[in-house]
């Protein structure tokens, strides 16, 4: 995180902001990746909570440099020697001792600390003090207002943070409960919002999960099934099964549909999301390169519940998404019924698998 501000304006506090939730995001999509144990996920958050922590310190402790250097920056500065021997104040006008005469002791010398005269000298100085006086109280009323605004300016970006963060929570499905907490949401830390934060992303990608629906025993089994169906290596190890298409005759409307090969879904599976509207994903791929037509229904009894969706492919292995929705009644299982002979092409396809999880 370090390293990505100084990439860009790292003084602005709604550029730290996105460092620190792009980490974040980072971070989920790794646990998820890698399918983490939540132990370690935990240890994620903390990590990730202290060097933010680390961060913000050091930043608050360049504010506070900075705000020094402007208040030193505004003490009248020495400038040369002016005629007959006279020292001038950045004004141009010489300054006079008490008697009078000509003082070059008028203005602090350069590389000298106006704080700390030489002592032997107060007499002589007296009257430079209480002229410096006015310019040192206004130098000193800028420099509070300065440290003032840093202040304000941080309350309003941690304050900015939390409600940021507080304020999905009343969109959601439990928007009651999220209301009872929220007179302790203007008290939150930073490092407290990004861990819930983090705990209800987990949530959902554990609801929002793909299911696979053939295993490679239940693909090997379609393949000893059918004479259509031929189990082939697929790329990186990975079996596909080989569907040959078979010519039927065409219905009233044109369509093909006898050539059709069936891959059933269990009952588990149509348990599962009886009822429910859902996402499905198709693998397939080309064997030789070249394209290929094929179309796909979700048949229920005689039904289909997406319709009949037709997709074109080139490469060894594409996916394809689809919506349907499960029949509440479908608890003894469905089919999955693909024609790969509708195409000008060769009439053979290679099937990978098919994942379902739920839509919205």
């Amino acid at each position: 995180m370090r390293r990505t501000l100084t990439k860009g304006n790292a003084a602005d506090p709604n550029f730290r902001l996105e460092i620190y939730e792009a980490a974040e995001r980072a971070l989920l999509r790794l646990e998820a990746a890698n399918e983490m144990s939540e132990e370690a996920r935990d240890r994620h958050r903390r990590e990730l909570i202290s060097a933010v922590e680390t961060l913000e310190t050091e930043f608050a402790g360049l504010d506070d440099e900075a705000v020094g250097a402007s208040g030193d920056a505004s003490e009248p500065r020495d400038t040369r020697d002016g005629p007959d021997g006279f020292v001038k104040t950045e004004g141009g006008e010489p300054v006079l001792n008490g008697s009078g005469e000509p003082s070059h002791e008028g203005a602090p010398l350069s590389g000298v600390s106006p704080a700390a005269p030489d002592r032997n000298d107060a007499p002589a100085r007296a009257g430079d003090e209480v002229a410096d006086t006015g310019a040192a109280e206004r130098s000193g009323r800028l420099g509070r207002k300065l440290t003032a605004a840093v202040i304000v300016l941080l309350l309003l970006f941690l304050l900015g943070v939390a409600v940021w963060i507080v304020l999905p929570f009343f969109s959601s499905a439990s928007s009651n409960d999220t209301a009872e907490a929220d007179p302790n949401a203007a008290g939150i830390s930073v490092a407290d919002a990004i861990k819930e934060n983090a705990t209800s992303v987990d949530q959902t990608a554990a609801a929002t999960k793909w299911v696979d629906v053939y295993t490679p025993a239940a693909m090997r089994e379609f393949a000893d099934s059918d004479s259509a169906i031929e189990l082939v290596p697929g790329a990186g190890g990975k079996d596909a099964l080989k569907l040959e298409g078979r010519t039927g005759e065409n219905t009233a409307d044109g369509s093909n549909v006898t050539g059709e090969i069936d891959l059933p879904i269990s009952g588990d599976i149509a348990r599962q999301f009886a009822g429910q509207k859902v996402q499905g994903e198709v693998i397939v791929g080309s064997p030789d390169g070249t394209a290929r037509e094929f179309t796909l229904r979700c048949l229920f009894g005689a039904d289909t519940v997406c319709g009949r969706q037709r997709f074109k492919t080139a490469l060894p292995e594409e996916n394809f998404l689809f919506h349907l929705e499960f029949p509440p009644e479908a608890v003894t299982g469905g089919q999955i019924a693909l024609d790969p002979a509708i195409g000008p092409g060769a009439k053979d396809l290679l099937f990978f698998g098919l994942k379902l999880r739920q839509g919205s």
